[in-house]
């Protein structure tokens, strides 16, 4: 990278010597002028072109979709013709990873059925309903999330830490309930 600057800097530093060396030899007052004229309009603003160019290679910049911040931290996303789009909260932990068993079978299970579109919306409010309930006062610390819809909340909701296997068990048995449900309905 030291290598590719020097080399940026090696033509301007050759021109500078030049000017500098033919103002030395110069004899009369408006030669020596014509050239602190000359090294004045074009050498040194070509020098501040380099130098800002060189800076903006070393900075990385902000995509042109996230422009502005308001005063809550939020990003406010922005499209090419400046009109603001969505704000973004900017996130303040990592996503939680849940590694039991339990969950994964219940999370895999509604997936399928959400997909397969064997969930009602009676069976979707029922299950979420329930997952409300398991949670109990754990339930408080979800006061301040913003869900998209009910099938995000209850995907995080099912993350929490205070769902055990016995209650991903029972939430496991709701869904597949609903869906022996379903496949009654078809056999007759």
């Amino acid at each position: 990278m030291k290598t590719n600057f020097l080399k940026l800097f090696s033509v301007p530093i050759t021109i500078s010597l030049v000017l500098c060396a033919w103002y030395q030899m110069a004899e009369s007052p408006l030669e020596k002028l014509l050239i602190l004229f000359t090294a004045l309009t074009v050498f040194i603003p070509a020098l501040l072109q380099l130098f800002s160019f060189c800076i903006n290679i070393a900075v990385k910049p902000v995509p042109k979709s996230y422009r502005t911040v308001n005063s809550k931290g939020e990003l406010i996303k922005t499209d090419q013709n400046n009109k603001t789009t969505k704000k973004t909260t900017a996130k303040k932990h990592k996503p939680k990873k849940v590694d039991s068993e339990c969950y994964l079978m219940v999370r895999d299970t509604f997936i399928e059925m959400n997909k397969s579109k064997d969930l009602s919306r009676e069976n979707i409010l029922e299950f979420k309903r329930e997952l409300n309930r398991l949670l109990g006062s754990h339930l408080s610390n979800y006061e301040k999330f913003e869900f998209a819809n009910d099938f995000h909340e209850i995907y995080c909701k099912l993350k929490s830490s205070a769902l055990k296997d016995k209650d991903y068990i029972y939430l496991f048995d709701i869904l597949t309930s609903h869906r022996n449900l379903i496949e009654k309905d078809i056999v007759w």
